[in-house]
């Protein structure tokens, strides 16, 4: 493409040169192509200032103001879907003309140079070079992204082995009046998904979910998933497919493409903001009018209890690692039967818990971000105000191919990953299973910075009550400062095990340590929703965008350094320094830390962080990374009120710290 450019420049500058030799060009002839020459640079000017301009309303807008217009962009996309995507359909517009105004431009430098030609030669392959580089930046908006197609590893099936299922498919494409070629694809989890290309639809189908249907409830899965590949939302699938290659010219961006890319990049960040914002908006449209299309043309009570068995998995889910498990890399060698033992279990813990699943599914709230609606509005437009699950396991050929498909992922899955299995078992339940025991070694001191690690370790091999003793151990015995770990992993615990005493545990623990913002706040946030806790929600809403606001305002500022920050001198108390100091010598067994700087950093008049900057020499990445990560969890930790921040030199070599009196608090060379 970069060729064709700069050859269609040169093909276009031999006419003008002809025509230069025929006729003595006019002034008005030069000034209109100088002008339309130079434009280009105009357009690159008011792109840049377009974008900054943009970025500077997104810094400078507060977390109220976000969630305000948020919610205002997916009320205006449910009250009138067409009208807001017809937004976006205008911008992409607008860049198409743009693009046409920015290839005139190209043709005018060309044929200026074709005239210049015979006045300098340098000129003329200058003008024909910034020609090509214009024609250049137009053809890449032409290029599309590769449309998905399956892979080796994908576990398609055939319609010669499984024609119950296909049949069941096909039957709902026809119902829609989806004409492509449909697929399916087997994926190992309990859900269902679609992606739709030009020529072919691909649904992808978790075999977990395929063993809980039977045909009834699957022909309403396959009449969910193609109603969003019907020709009913071709105008959203355009707007994607654009979205797609607008992403991938900005995120490939490299050597002059980087450089053409900036002509449009006022248009695209706006565009990719919107519709970012519209998928989030019309997600739940989009889910309400699939199952529209459920009710209208399969049965009502398979849908519900489809639904139902959905919302089974998602409770599962959000459970599953609040009590002891066995992780999956536990055994020696992979299993056999993964799947079908991921089956059973689930199977086994729906039968025990659905009753007080079915309590919760019908008090949901619906979350702000939601992507879907709550199980009890889907039931509702069914027609049901409360609905049983289908325990029919489908017709002896169907019940076959469900079986022989469980079969096939479980074989699939064992070829795929029976040799990487071992160092699965090695990095996911050995290396774990060594931190915990080399701290059993050490005595199981409960010393902050020192057991965060066994915990987590413990946490994540399945030895959850283990875990949770020692959290409680620490937060009886650790100074109030050091617990926000314990405070985080016990909070999590209650939630996820519906315990309302965790949301104020949460509410502390993200006080304490706003490291544990994000995922606390998500934590209680889904509680609140999943419990259907409606005024506790509205203050947490209010309390949620407070913390995020304080954290954008402060905290988050402290996550990084540039030359614009104000960096001064830390009289940090020479005890304290001590400690940490030698605590991170403590870590540098191969003596590769060679200076440690300290500064200030002050992010308003009431906050400042203390930042520690290390300069390596020598060592892996693995070793630096090593040193680095216990540093923080030490200083995470540390019985003190008072802000920390740790970086790696190398990631800020411009900053010239040894500038700042007192900065340096170690060198190797002095020691």
């Amino acid at each position: 493409m970069l060729i064709l450019s700069y050859v269609l420049a040169f093909v276009i500058m031999l006419p003008a040169f002809a025509y230069a030799l025929m006729t003595a060009p006019t002034t008005v002839l030069f000034v209109v192509l100088g002008i339309l020459t130079g434009l280009p640079l105009i357009m690159l000017s008011a792109s840049a200032l377009s974008k900054n301009s943009f970025l500077r309303w997104v810094n400078e807008t507060s977390i109220a103001d976000r969630q305000k217009y948020f919610l205002e962009h997916k009320e205006e996309a449910h009250r009138s879907f067409d009208a807001t995507l017809g937004k976006l359909t205008k911008l992409r517009r607008a860049t198409y003309i743009y693009s046409a105004a920015l290839l005139v431009c190209a043709i005018a430098s060309s044929f200026l140079s074709g005239i210049l030609l015979r006045v300098s030669e340098l000129l003329c392959v200058v003008f024909v070079l910034w020609s090509g580089t214009l024609i250049f930046s137009v053809l890449c908006r032409s290029k599309k992204v590769k449309q998905y197609t399956p892979e080796k590893d994908d576990i398609v099936i055939t319609r010669e082995d499984y024609p119950e299922i296909y049949a069941l498919a096909d039957r709902a494409a026809k119902t829609l009046g989806c004409n492509k070629k449909l697929t399916i694809i087997l994926i190992p989890n309990c859900n269902a998904s679609i992606l739709r290309t030009d020529k072919e639809n691909f649904v992808l189908l978790g075999v977990g979910l395929l063993s809980l249907l039977c045909e009834d409830e699957l022909y309403c899965v396959f009449l969910h998933e193609l109603s969003h590949a019907s020709e009913k939302h071709s105008a959203l699938f355009r707007e994607r497919a654009y979205a797609e290659r607008v992403d991938a010219l900005h995120t490939d961006a490299a050597g002059l493409r980087a450089f053409t890319s900036l002509f449009f990049i006022g248009f695209d960040i706006r565009y990719l903001f919107n519709i970012t914002l519209f998928e989030a908006a019309a997600s739940l449209i989009l889910e309400e009018d699939a199952d529209s299309d459920v009710a209208s043309y399969g049965s009502a009570e398979a849908g519900a209890s489809v639904m139902l068995k959905l919302a089974y998995d998602t409770r599962y889910g959000w459970e599953s690692d609040a009590y002891d498990f066995e992780p999956f890399f536990a055994r020696e060698e992979h299993s056999l039967h993964a799947t079908r033992e991921i089956i059973t279990k689930f199977k086994a813990r729906m039968e025990e818990r659905h009753e007080f699943w079915d309590e919760l599914i019908y008090k949901e709230i619906l979350a702000n971000n939601a992507s879907h609606p709550t199980t009890r509005m889907r039931l509702e437009a069914f027609g049901y105000d409360k609905a049983e699950i289908l325990r029919k396991s489908g017709a002896p050929a169907f019940a076959a191919e469900v079986e022989a498909a469980i079969d096939l992922v479980d074989a699939r899955l064992y070829e795929l990953h029976k040799d990487e299995y071992k160092e699965g078992h090695k990095n996911a339940y050995l290396e774990p299973l060594g931190a915990i025991e080399k701290w059993q070694a050490e005595g199981s001191p409960i010393v902050a910075g020192k057991y965060e690690d066994a915990v987590s370790a413990m946490f994540f091999i399945g030895r959850v009550s283990e875990g949770e003793k020692i959290c409680q151990a620490a937060i009886d015995t650790l100074d109030a400062n050091s617990i926000a770990f314990a405070l985080f992993k016990k909070a999590s615990l209650m939630l996820t095990r519906y315990d309302f005493e965790g949301v104020e545990l949460m509410y502390k623990t993200i006080e304490l340590n706003p490291n544990y913002m994000d995922e606390g706040l998500d934590l209680i946030g889904n509680f609140l929703c999943l419990t259907g806790r409606e005024s506790e929600l509205i203050e947490y809403r209010k309390r949620a965008v407070e913390i995020a606001q304080k954290n954008k305002d402060e905290t988050a500022k402290t996550a990084y350094l540039s030359k614009s920050d104000r960096l001064t001198r830390d009289d940090m108390p020479p005890e304290m320094l001590e400690d940490i100091l030698s605590y991170m010598h403590s870590l540098d067994t191969k003596g590769i830390i060679n200076r440690v700087f300290l500064v200030r950093k002050t992010v308003s008049d009431s906050f400042f962080s203390s930042v520690f900057v290390l300069h390596f020499w020598g060592g892996t990445d693995d070793d630096r990374q090593e040193i680095l990560h216990g540093i923080f969890r030490y200083l995470d930790s540390y019985p003190v009120d008072r802000h920390f921040s740790l970086f790696d030199y190398f990631e800020y070599p411009d900053l010239k710290l040894e500038k700042i009196e007192g900065s340096i608090v170690y060198d190797k060379k002095r020691k």
